[in-house]
């Protein structure tokens, strides 16, 4: 038994060890690839395993092998690679560069790092252990878990697959060509959920550069990243720059291996020119991942407590309101239609049922609208609903009537475009988890607006609604099933549902070039930073197709509306004088590439003659701006009016109009020389562009219309920057005067205790001055007699809990300091706060009170030392006239103990020897009217002691022990 319980501590311990060390591996995440396999596997693992190197990942191995060839796997994955080759046993702690292959007849799961053994069911079921475990890792590592199918017979991993996916995980599929058995491969590539199909060998690269890519640097989107967006939201009207940053940049890389492009900035320009590669793009970012009854469990949650409760009180022929946002291909929405159905069927009542599938997929929502799906839905549909909602068509599946007819689909952008409203039941799963949490905070009281009084929100079981407690109730914890609430103090939810959503950071100039010297200025900032530079006049910037882009001062001024009022063409705004001399211009400086000058071009602008010169400047200060042209309009002279003056002869204004013919025909005949000489050496050129010119051209309409919506937006942009600065300064200056008018002392520490801000009451404490924030508090001594400050502020950064400790200064007096951590809005533990607050008067009450408290105890020792002393005896009586003490004298008076009188009514002491009606009278009179008497007498037969006569005298008194009122009754002796 001794030794049972031994090896039981032993377990115990090892259990714990385990727990910390699993504790210890999350906070430093990894990848975990898993790789099944069934035949043919043992050929494609040589492949892999004999090109993989130590780059930080684990590998998990789920093969359909026998038991003679898995009990013999490690060592033949072990010829074959430097990495440590592990058997699987239970509760095996996953570690990065370690290779762990699945026991013979068991099936494996991850659970926080930790690998589990599970048995196998019996054999007549199927056992499918590849989608098992993806299943599992999928919920475990979320984007970190990377799924690769190897040569096998059958389709297991294919239903995993989708769960990697729908987590934001990789997916990699070995090419069929190369597989042994093409079944597992084909059938994985068959759910149009791979990220990458390719032979074997090629694999461990393809690990490695997602390794070192997959992760954005400091969590901020980049200026190439701000170009893909700006593209995206052009082609097709939605804003990707809300999706985590992570997920979309895994899509971004795996098209730029497809089409083997190094570089972001180059797959910016492919973009921009391949409007087809464009919509592939768009298509990987809609993560369409979904089947029927996803998380079965959760829906008979919803179907046996949730919808009856709903739908109880409601009459027949109600109309239940359903919304599946981010529905893809439908699945989601005829599961709530077949548990509503059942529903309905269980309850014996029937609901006008009308459910709304939306999503911005509209190659998802045809395959929604047709209602057809492969018979691998099998694995989801159990056969009892296959056979009452579906009908059988060769080897598709599709929803039968009276279920399609409940559902409607359509075309939504739940970002931009307003929501349904009066909602019974809101379906959204795992769509939260793909956006960001600025657009999640948007999308959460959204659904509390669309959703009707004691409404049902739906989400997927990663999903939450933290910071929303006052909008949803909690009903099932583990499935994330909620109520709505209502409140008369709830805020109202203001949303934008304008036409075209604005993309953070997007800019209207051509694409960045790398190693710019300036890639942080902006196109509005480098266009600023030229015109200062240069104290330009007013003036317009235009690119080599003539497009204004901008326009400088009274630029205008010199520009005419044109008949076409889309376009922004120099060529449709300018006069004719100006067109004449800038097109010859323009043409220079494609050649040349060097400025040119127009001198005293005369100009009528509105009945006045203008003389300037125009100066067409290339732009080449800032790669921003590479390829723009910068027009300057200087005005040479004064203009005066064309109409005739009194007194001028006829003659003269012939004269002058003569004069400026002949200089207009100079001008034009110098430019058109000039535009002679220079079509033709640019001839052959323009031919060669010609083709480039038209595959680009419908490039060049997308770039104006980009144009001329983001004009708008950048000031808008703009205001609201500028109200974000201005309250910043307002809470900075509500922070300075807080900090100067208060009168604690108090620290602001990081998490490395390095102080980042403090209150001048502080420095008290510790002599420090501004430029100290960003050093340690452990390069400062102090003026508190206490050692431990640091060691305590590390134990609560460890623990979290406050310290609460009175220390003493220098000076001699005391302060309560307490250290706590430092929690921000999102409930981040970023340092500690360290408070000092004076106690000195409180401590000085203290000493005060205590020795109070000792000459009180003093007191009523001596007191109760006379009072045993004295030869009568004596009681003390309470304001109900019971006993609360007597004296020594009593006790040996009457021959009674002290436990049978304390307590008791004093017309009970003994046999009611006291029970006198002008005695109890008279003490009555002590209580209420603060009376006494004296010299009562009495006499009685006591049982112990004989006759007795007595004098009675009693006074009301103070008692100090109970805080109360209290009657001393003295019995004196005849």
């Amino acid at each position: 038994m001794a030794t049972n319980k031994k090896i039981s501590q032993k377990k115990k311990a090892s259990h714990r060890i385990s727990k910390n060390e699993a504790e210890n591996h999350n906070n430093n995440s990894f990848p975990i690839v898993a790789i099944g396999a069934s035949a043919g596997g043992l050929e494609a693992f040589e492949k892999i395993f004999s090109n993989l190197t130590k780059i930080g990942m684990a590998y998990i191995v789920i093969t359909h092998l026998d038991r003679e060839h898995t009990s013999v796997l490690p060592a033949i994955i072990k010829k074959y690679t430097s990495l440590s080759v592990v058997l699987v046993k239970n509760g095996t702690l996953v570690k990065p560069d370690v290779i762990y292959v699945i026991p013979p007849k068991k099936n494996i799961v991850i659970e926080q790092g930790v690998l589990n053994l599970v048995e196998q069911k019996e054999p007549h079921y199927m056992n499918l252990p590849i989608d098992y475990f993806f299943h599992s890792l999928a919920k475990d590592k979320g984007e970190d878990a990377i799924a690769i199918i190897l040569s096998g017979s059958g389709s297991d991993g294919s239903q995993g697959l989708r769960d990697i996916k729908e987590y934001g995980g990789l997916t990699i599929v070995q090419d069929p060509l190369t597989a042994s058995f093409d079944s597992m491969p084909l059938n994985a590539i068959h759910t149009g959920l791979i990220d990458y199909v390719m032979p074997a060998e090629e694999i461990p690269l393809q690990l490695t550069k997602y390794f070192n890519y997959g992760k954005v640097k400091d969590g901020k989107i980049s200026p190439e990243l701000q170009h893909i967006f700006t593209i995206l939201h052009a082609h097709t009207g939605h804003d990707f720059s809300h999706y985590k940053l992570n997920t979309v940049c895994r899509r971004i890389e795996k098209q730029m291996y497809r089409h083997q492009i190094k570089k972001l900035m180059d797959y910016v320009r492919f973009l921009r020119l391949n409007q087809h590669e464009v919509d592939n793009l768009f298509k990987d970012l809609l993560i369409g991942v979904t089947r029927f009854f996803r998380d079965s469990v959760a829906f008979d949650v919803l179907k046996s407590k949730i919808l009856p409760l709903l739908l109880k009180t409601k009459p027949k022929d109600y109309g239940v309101r359903v919304w599946v946002p981010a529905c893809s291909t439908g699945e989601e929405a005829y599961s709530i239609a077949i548990i509503l159905r059942e529903c309905m069927d269980k309850m014996k009542k029937n609901f006008n049922v009308q459910i709304f599938g939306t999503d911005i997929d509209l190659n998802a929502l045809e395959i929604a609208r047709s209602g057809v799906y492969s018979e691998t839905i099998s694995v989801d549909v159990n056969a009892e609903r296959l056979k009452k909602f579906f009908l059988k068509d060769k080897n598709n599946y599709k929803i039968n009537k009276e279920i399609r007819s409940m559902v409607v689909f359509g075309e939504q952008n739940i970002i931009k475009n307003p929501p349904f409203t009066k909602m019974d039941l809101i379906c959204c799963r795992n769509l939260l988890i793909y956006l960001n949490i600025e657009l999640q905070r948007k999308l959460l009281p959204l659904f509390h607006y669309s959703l009707k009084p004691k409404g049902i929100l739906f989400l997927g079981t990663s999903e939450v609604t933290s910071g929303f407690t006052d909008y949803f109730q909690l009903v099932d914890k583990k499935w994330k099933i909620f109520e709505r609430k209502d409140s008369v103090f709830l805020p109202h939810a203001i949303f934008d549902f304008s036409t075209a959503s604005s993309i953070h950071g997007a800019t209207t100039l051509p694409v960045l070039e790398q190693n710019n010297m300036n890639e942080n200025l902006n196109f509005i900032q480098a266009i600023q930073t030229v015109l200062l530079k240069n104290h330009v006049p007013p003036c317009i910037i235009i690119n080599k197709k003539g497009d204004i882009l901008y326009i400088h001062g009274k630029a205008d001024h010199y520009l005419r509306a044109s008949k076409n009022k889309n376009s922004l063409t120099i060529s449709d705004h300018a006069y004719p004088e100006i067109k004449m001399a800038l097109i010859p211009a323009l043409h220079k400086i494609e050649l040349h590439k060097t400025g040119i000058l127009c001198k005293n071009l005369k100009i009528k602008i509105s009945r006045r003659l203008s003389v300037i010169n125009l100066r067409v400047i290339p732009i080449t200060h800032f790669e921003v701006l590479r390829g723009l042209i910068l027009v300057v309009f200087e005005e040479s002279c004064t203009s005066k009016s064309i109409e005739s003056e009194h007194g001028e002869s006829s003659l003269n204004k012939k004269n002058q109009k003569f004069e400026e013919i002949v200089q207009e025909l100079w001008h034009t005949k110098k430019n058109f020389q000039a535009t002679i000489e220079e079509l033709e050496s640019g001839n052959e050129e323009l031919q060669l562009a010609n083709e480039e010119l038209q595959s680009t051209n419908e490039e060049i309409e997308t770039s104006k219309e980009e144009l001329q919506s983001l004009n708008g937006e950048l000031i808008l942009v703009n205001t609201e920057l500028q109200n974000m600065i201005d309250q910043l300064a307002s809470v900075n200056d509500d922070m300075t005067n807080l900090f100067n008018s208060t009168e604690l002392a108090v620290f602001f520490l990081d998490n490395n205790l390095r102080i980042k801000r403090f209150t001048p009451k502080a420095q008290q404490f510790i002599h420090l001055i501004q430029t100290d924030i960003g050093r340690s508090i452990s390069h400062f001594s102090t003026t508190i007699k206490y050692d431990n400050l640091i060691n305590d502020a590390k134990e609560v950064l460890k623990t979290l809990l406050q310290k609460n400790i009175e220390v003493e200064s220098n000076d001699g007096r005391w302060y309560h300091l307490r250290i706590l951590p430092y929690r921000t809005l999102t409930n981040m533990i970023d340092g500690v706060v360290i408070t000092l607050t004076d106690i000195t008067k409180f401590k000085e009450y203290e000493n005060k009170l205590l020795l109070l408290n000792n000459a009180l105890q003093a007191s009523l020792s001596y007191t109760e030392n006379i009072v045993n002393t004295m030869f009568e005896p004596l009681l003390i009586l309470s304001a109900d006239l019971k006993v609360i003490s007597a004296n020594l004298s009593f006790y040996n008076t009457f021959k009674i103990s002290e436990s049978a009188i304390v307590g008791e009514f004093i017309y009970n002491l003994g046999i009611k020897q006291l029970d006198i009606p002008q005695l109890r009278e008279l003490l009555e009179k002590v209580i209420l009217k603060d009376q006494f008497f004296k010299d009562f007498k009495f006499e009685h037969d006591f049982p112990n002691i004989g006759h007795k006569k007595f004098i009675l005298n009693a006074r009301k008194i103070f008692h100090i022990k109970s805080g109360t009122d209290a009657i001393l009754l003295v019995m004196g002796l005849q």
